[in-house]
């Protein structure tokens, strides 16, 4: 009989911080209301202690390294930190230094608590440093209330043996950890080798597609692909791109700008049917949707959720986790069963999923843990395939998460209105005022482009005196929620101050003082989110980024940080033939600023000509509502045969799949009147909606705004196209999504009438597909326009007759 073979030996390098936690976590979530972040008053505070220790004890030395490496037979591991402070006294002594504003209530704590962090800290360091000098020192805790700034001293008692078997029992919790981690690898390689494409025979584009994936991921880090509407492209993509990832024993993470848009990821991660059973698959929601509660609140007092949730999840086994989706409703029907949060058990799966669905937010936003998780893993995992849909929308998006907005107005009314109702003390009223005034100094000091140079002491210093003041309500057991004036004033504050940090040297970030109808406010303003994107994509095994419109794609690879050498581009044709699209633009039309008002009527005209040519529904997509609503005034002047359904800015998902069910027959024909950008224009599948014609009034230029003008300046200067970096692509992208609405299989035939003549200017042109191109000879004029329209619809019927 052959030997076993031999596992391999798990080698881990932790931090005592890391390695001295619980061997199980008990009790209830331990949350700051719904807050979310951290706020870190003590650190001036401890080195001033360790400075004045110095001085009054000459064997005193702080910051002492210790380090040991811990063999057993299935872990290696090496354990590292730094003691605050060591006392080389007759008996030598070792000292961490704890900050609180409560000391008295910390002090019950570690007395209640034998496996506090703070006392297994300062053990690992007793132990590490008996293993390291021979010699076994006497350990305490220095505690110290940072608003008085009293200390206590405790003693901490330290058993050889006893801590000796602790470190063992831990190791072996690390190594099981480990070997899971190796079982997941398998298990994911296992998966490649069975899984098949879900289809009988992939469409031809959609082969190419895939087949280009197969060829590149070896070798390109990073690939953006356009490939239009209606080739299968999340199929194409997602399929090589798991594949690869998982032959890598690696997950895979699917993002999209809105959760409306992981349909089709899941829809096709279900046909993969048993195959993909043990494969496990997690879609992340947040905090707010996925609350079993009327409010989010989760104090233990006030949630049943949180109260004892680890002691009732150390009860779970890992069994009980079954199912091929971990989403919402899965965590939330097992949440009540179990009496558990539904979003923080979501969070406890995340590091064992093979497959993460997430919004843009969970990996692009300054609050984004996702990565930290992976990186911050006791055990190193494998870094994950990244698959951005609808990448278009990627710089964009990251631009507006790091561009914040202080309103001085609002924060001015904010504060007498919680003054009134006493729901700030006079200390936080106080400091409130203080803050506006350094805001409304800043605002005054701006230049005359209305740039602001920020004077960072004054801001930093306040920023402490907030923190202090928010810790001690949090500390003394009060609940704050994200609508309370202090949390949200602190929050948009603690945005401000991750802008100054970013902001350093960098010319991409600029803070300029805004006056507008809502008052005066400050904002920092992201001009090229490529600094910050750049320093993300080593995090990942590979980049895929895919959509219906990347072009030019030297646009969009220099603002989402992908124009080095490791990135690899490629546009895809549409599976279906041209001759099942008819795209005409009207250049008589013109629906610029300026001039729009002067061909409302010509507009109106079109659209009621056109429409009866074919029986259906057509889609109108603008620049803004109020054209929109300019054109629905236009045509409600006469009876319409057909209905007006007008988007509202307010619309919902829910919305949209209640207007798409109404399309399905067209017993009532519907115009659609939407914006480009909108919810109705990008990320909606009318196919089988009877969609037989898509009017573009004019591409949807952004607003000549002084940020927007900024944008151009910056533009010109470091990429040499202010103007087209500024309006032109971004418009276009708009215009060609929204487009892409109508023919979503091959079947469907529509007509596509782009009203503006910069639709035929070249810098437009160089963004369009190049199957739109390929099916014109004549650049979509017409000197005729309702007559080839007509005749497209007969040579339609015809071949669909044959």
């Amino acid at each position: 009989m052959a030997d076993k073979q031999k596992r391999e030996k798990a080698r881990l390098r932790l931090g005592v911080r890391d390695f001295a936690v619980p061997l199980m976590r008990t009790g209830s979530l331990q949350r700051s209301g719904t807050l979310g972040f951290s706020i870190d008053v003590g650190r001036e505070i401890h080195q001033a202690v360790q400075e004045d220790l110095k001085e009054e004890h000459p064997g005193y030395s702080a910051e002492l390294h210790l380090a040991d490496t811990l063999a057993l037979a299935e872990l290696e591991l090496t354990v590292s930190g730094r003691v605050d402070g060591c006392f080389r006294q007759e008996i030598t002594t070792l000292e961490e230094i704890k900050t609180s504003y409560q000391i008295d209530r910390l002090r019950n704590e570690l007395e209640n608590d034998p496996e506090h962090p703070y006392l297994l800290q300062i053990r690992c360091y007793g132990y590490l440093y008996r293993r390291t000098y021979d010699d076994t020192p006497a350990l305490r805790l220095r505690l110290i209330c940072a608003r008085s700034g009293r200390q206590e001293l405790i003693s901490v008692s330290y058993d050889e043996a006893r801590f000796a078997a602790w470190v063992t029992e831990r190791c072996q919790q690390l190594a099981s950890l480990y070997e899971q981690r190796q079982q997941d690898k398998k298990r994911r390689r296992h998966f490649a080798r069975q899984v098949s494409f879900p289809f009988t025979q992939p469409r031809p584009q959609q082969d190419q597609l895939m087949q280009y994936l197969d060829e590149h991921l070896p070798n390109a880090k990073r690939l953006l692909l356009q490939a239009p509407t209606g080739l299968g492209k999340t199929a194409g993509v997602l399929f090589p791109s798991m594949r690869f990832a998982f032959k890598k024993g690696a997950p895979l993470i699917y993002t999209a700008p809105k959760n409306s848009q992981f349909k089709l990821a899941l829809d096709f991660f279900s046909l993969l049917g048993e195959s993909v059973r043990e494969i496990r698959i997690l879609v992340l929601t947040s905090r707010q949707k996925a609350c079993l509660q009327d409010a989010v609140d989760c104090r233990a007092e006030v949630c049943p959720y949180a109260d004892g949730f680890y002691d009732r999840l150390n009860l779970l086994e890992s069994s009980e986790l079954t199912g091929q989706f971990w989403d919402r409703s899965y965590f939330q029907s097992l949440g009540k069963e179990k009496e558990l949060c539904p979003y923080e058990l979501s969070q406890e799966t995340l590091l064992d999923a093979d497959i993460i669905i997430c919004d843009y937010n969970y990996l692009f936003s300054l609050r984004g843990q996702l990565m930290a998780k992976f990186k911050e893993s006791l055990v190193a995992l494998p870094k994950p395939l990244l698959v951005i849909d609808e990448c278009h929308n990627l710089y964009q998006r990251v631009m507006d998460n790091l561009s914040p907005e202080m309103n001085l107005s609002s924060m001015a009314s904010e504060i007498e209105v919680s003054q009134e109702n006493e729901v700030l003390n006079k200390a936080e009223s106080k400091l409130m005022r203080q803050c506006l005034a350094w805001l409304q100094k800043q605002y005054d000091a701006r230049s005359a482009s209305g740039e602001v140079q920020l004077e960072e002491a004054g801001f930093h210093a306040l920023s402490e005196r907030f923190a202090a003041l928010l810790l001690e309500r949090l500390q003394g057991g009060e609940h704050l929620d994200l609508e309370h004036p202090l949390v949200r004033t602190y929050l948009i504050w603690v945005e401000f101050a991750e802008m100054i940090l970013l902001q350093e040297g960098r010319r991409e970030l600029v803070c300029l003082a805004k006056t507008a109808s809502e008052g005066s406010s400050l904002k920092f303003l992201c001009l090229d989110p490529s600094f910050y994107l750049k320093d993300l994509w080593s995090d990942f095994l590979r980049v895929v980024g895919f959509s219906a419109t990347l072009k030019p794609f030297a646009f969009y690879q220099k603002l989402s940080g992908l124009s080095d050498s490791q990135t690899v581009t490629a546009e895809f044709a549409s599976p279906f033939p041209s001759t099942n699209r008819k795209i005409i633009a009207i250049p008589q039309i013109e629906t610029n600023f300026r001039r729009r008002e002067l061909h409302f009527q010509r507009i109106a005209d079109v659209i009621r000509r056109v429409m009866p040519l074919a029986p259906g529904h057509y889609l109108a997509f603008f620049p803004s509502y109020r054209f929109a609503q300019a054109i629905q005034n236009e045509l409600e002047q006469d009876a319409l045969d057909w209905q007006i359904v007008a988007q509202k800015s307010e619309m919902r998902a829910q919305d949209v799949d209640q207007l798409l069910a109404t399309m399905k027959t067209i017993d009532q024909p519907k115009l659609v009147l939407a914006v480009q950008g909108g919810l109705l224009a990008e990320g909606v599948d009318y196919k089988g909606c009877h969609v037989k014609g898509v009017f573009i009034i004019g591409p949807a230029v952004p607003s000549f705004t002084e940020e927007r003008r900024f944008m151009e300046r910056y533009y010109q200067q470091e990429y040499g196209d202010g103007r087209n970096f500024a309006y032109v692509y971004p418009a276009m992208s708009r215009s060609i999504q929204a487009a892409g609405r109508a023919v979503r299989d091959q079947s469907e035939r529509a007509v596509i009438l782009l009203m503006d003549p910069r639709f035929l200017h070249k810098n437009h042109l160089d963004t369009l597909p190049k199957d739109w191109l390929e099916s014109t000879s004549n650049g979509f004029r017409s000197q005729q326009i309702l007559q080839d329209i007509s005749s497209f619809w007969l040579r339609s019927s015809a071949e669909l007759t044959k």
